[in-house]
């Protein structure tokens, strides 16, 4: 069944000489991956629309026997993200991180937008890499149907917010410190300025998001969580790109105080 969607490029495997497999995200269908014939060849008019981080226009036989790229004609490149090793580094963790925690053919349009959204901002460069990557993480959690519940104690439906101070990690909820006095639980403490950031994340865009003025001690324990959130429901990802991403934005912190 030919059909045709628009991709950004995930991962690109080399297979034989001039072969390839690639691993995108598409619009329609989510994360495939397909054989690309021919498509290291200098003459191959699938060379430009094969290259990392591309966002494309597809032609593909999808089938499940295996899919086959039949034509990629380029969108936008991205090709800057190569010119800047913190930008190239956090695009390829957005890549690994869609690649591990998608299912494959599951579409997702409003992840697919997010990606192209992400990577916009990743090439103008102009707001904080480090609050964008948290501020995708978490948007991502909410995509895979895993978002913590954050509005009322997961035991006593208390709403006050002065003691709703610890999450749940198996249970994906928040608690109240009374009911974690009482009872063993497996519970993550985050500041209330936290968890107030956090909803407002699920509650606006990654624009309005960026606007919001978060203390670096703050987006660090942010950071802790959303790794221990995310390890108690998929394991260890090993995303080899993680610790590279979180080395470069301790450079780029240091610069900024500086």
């Amino acid at each position: 069944m030919n059909v045709e969607t628009e991709a950004v490029i995930l991962k690109t495997q080399k297979y034989k000489e001039y072969d390839e497999i690639i691993t995108v995200f598409t619009k329609k269908f989510g994360k495939v991956n397909m054989f690309a014939r021919s498509s290291k060849r200098i003459k191959s008019p699938l060379l430009s629309g094969t290259q990392l981080f591309g966002y494309v226009d597809m032609e593909i036989d999808l089938r499940e026997s295996g899919t086959k790229l039949f034509n990629s004609k380029i969108k936008k490149s991205y090709y800057k993200f190569s010119e800047d090793l913190s930008k190239y580094y956090f695009a390829s963790y957005i890549c690994e991180l869609i690649e591990k925690t998608q299912q494959e053919n599951q579409t997702d349009t409003r992840l697919f937008s997010m990606i192209i959204e992400v990577f916009e901002h990743i090439e103008k460069g102009k707001c904080n890499l480090k609050l964008l990557r948290l501020i995708f993480e978490l948007q991502l959690l909410k995509s895979l149907g895993i978002t913590p519940n954050l509005s009322n104690c997961n035991i006593c439906n208390s709403t006050d917010t002065d003691i709703l101070k610890y999450i749940d990690i198996y249970q994906g909820s928040i608690v109240c410190e009374n009911c974690v006095k009482n009872n063993k639980l497996n519970v993550y403490r985050l500041d209330k300025n936290l968890i107030r950031f956090i909803k407002y994340v699920y509650n606006n865009d990654i624009d309005k998001s960026l606007n919001v003025k978060i203390a670096d001690i703050l987006l660090e324990q942010l950071d802790k969580f959303i790794q221990v959130y995310m390890c108690s429901h998929f394991g260890n990802l090993n995303i080899n790109s993680y610790l590279i991403v979180k080395e470069e934005e301790k450079i780029n912190d240091n610069i900024r105080k500086n």
